[in-house]
């Protein structure tokens, strides 16, 4: 091999190492930009962090509008059921009393036909007494009388009070006025036929003859 030959073989080595340091300091180069505009391109951390407490602020204000919402809603599902227990409790206490009051007044029309059959043996009583019918006749009927009155009195039947009581329109029907200084006005000075009671309920007034006052016009139960 010649000289010039050995030259040239040197230089072309010299020239392939030079473009080898320019080649890698143009990487170098290209990595640094592309790492600087990565940078640059890079979200901002605290506007992500805004933004995201904000849908939470919103999120949160939400919540509580329905929690509102729902708690009235609860509220009133609430009185709306005390409304509906208070009703049943009472639709139970007047279905306990009707059920009561049915038993108890159970007989109340078939007493209503006895009675006349009641006040038919009074009358035949006082007028036995009248006309002095037979003593034996009288004991007799009495006794019928009397186990008639027990037997209605055992069904809880008791007798409304009106001879010589200040006439009561709630408990006496007044088929009379009866005009007398002996008594004061308004009066039960005649029984007719007597009152009856069942239990606590009225069955039938007492219908009697009420005083007055002679020369008064005043009807019963108006005063003076």
């Amino acid at each position: 091999m010649t000289m010039n030959e050995d030259k040239d073989t040197l230089n072309t080595g010299n020239g392939e190492d030079h473009g080898d340091e320019v080649a890698s300091e143009e990487i170098d180069k290209a990595i640094s930009e592309a790492e600087m505009a990565g940078n640059d391109t890079t979200p901002d951390d605290s506007g992500a962090t805004e933004s995201v407490d904000s849908e939470a602020d919103s999120s949160s204000a939400v919540s509580s509008e329905e929690f509102e919402k729902l708690k009235a809603e609860a509220q009133e599902n609430h009185d709306r059921y005390l409304r509906s227990a208070a009703e049943f409790e009472n639709f139970k206490k007047r279905m306990d009393r009707e059920r009561s009051d049915s038993i108890r007044f159970a007989n109340e029309e078939l007493i209503k036909q006895l009675l006349p059959i009641v006040d038919n043996l009074e009358r035949a009583l006082a007028h036995a007494e009248e006309v002095g019918a037979d003593e034996a006749m009288i004991e007799g009927v009495n006794m019928v009388h009397k186990q008639f009155i027990d037997a209605l009195e055992k069904f809880g039947i008791t007798r409304v009070e009106a001879m010589e009581k200040p006439f009561d329109p709630n408990y006496h029907e007044a088929m009379m006025q009866v005009e007398t200084n002996e008594h004061p006005p308004n009066t039960v000075v005649m029984e007719m036929a007597k009152g009856y009671m069942l239990h606590d309920r009225l069955i039938r007034p007492a219908i009697v003859g009420v005083s007055k006052t002679t020369g008064d016009s005043t009807k019963p139960g108006k005063g003076e």
